[in-house]
C-alpha cells in the first residue's frame, strides 16, 4: 500500500509487510537511511498478501538489501473443491476458490519453512494445521527460486562491473 490507506484490509496489508521487512532486513546496516517499499495492487484473484510479501521480497533481493532470511508467503484454503476431484488444501487459491473455501490463510515462511521459521500468518475459518504444513512445503520451491533469481542478478551486476 502507498501513502495512507484508508481502508482497513490495506491497513492490515500494510502492517504485515512492515512487520516482515523490519524483521527480514537487515536495517541497522544503513542507520539513519529510509527504506520504502511501494505496493500497488492493480488486480486481484485471491493471494494478495501472499503476492505483495513475495513482490516485497524480490525487491529487497533486486536492490541488493541484506536480509537476514528470504520471506516466501503462499495462500492455502482447506475445504476447498480441487480440480482433480475431492477436497482437501489447495495452495495459491483464486478469489472464487476462497470464497468456496471453509478456511482460507497467508503464511509466510523464512527461507522456505527451513527450520522454525514462520514469520507470519493471517487467515479465516479452519484447517490452519492442514495449510500450515502444505504452505511450508510449497514454500521451499519458490525460496529457492528467490535466491536462484538473486544470485543471477548479482552475478549480472557483477559482469556488467567487472
Amino acid at each position: 500500500p502507498t501513502g495512507t490507506p484508508d481502508k482497513p484490509r490495506e491497513r492490515a496489508l500494510e502492517a504485515l509487510l512492515r512487520g516482515i521487512v523490519e524483521s527480514c532486513a537487515l536495517l541497522e546496516a544503513w542507520p539513519g537511511c529510509v527504506l520504502a517499499l511501494s505496493v500497488e495492487e492493480t488486480s486481484a484473484d485471491g493471494g494478495v498478501a501472499a503476492a505483495a510479501v513475495n513482490a516485497c521480497a524480490m525487491a529487497l533481493l533486486d536492490a541488493g538489501v541484506p536480509l537476514r532470511a528470504v520471506p516466501a508467503a503462499l495462500s492455502a484454503a482447506t475445504g476447498a473443491a480441487r480440480a482433480e476431484g475431492g477436497r482437501g488444501v489447495l495452495l495459491d487459491p483464486s478469489g472464487s476458490e476462497e470464497a468456496a473455501a471453509e478456511g482460507v490463510h497467508v503464511f509466510v515462511f523464512e527461507d522456505g519453512g527451513a527450520g522454525d521459521g514462520l514469520l507470519a500468518c493471517e487467515g479465516r475459518g479452519g484447517g490452519w494445521e492442514e495449510c500450515a504444513a502444505a504452505a511450508r512445503r510449497g514454500t521451499a520451491p519458490l525460496a529457492a527460486f528467490m535466491r536462484e533469481v538473486s544470485r543471477r542478478v548479482v552475478e549480472g551486476d557483477a559482469a556488467a562491473f567487472g
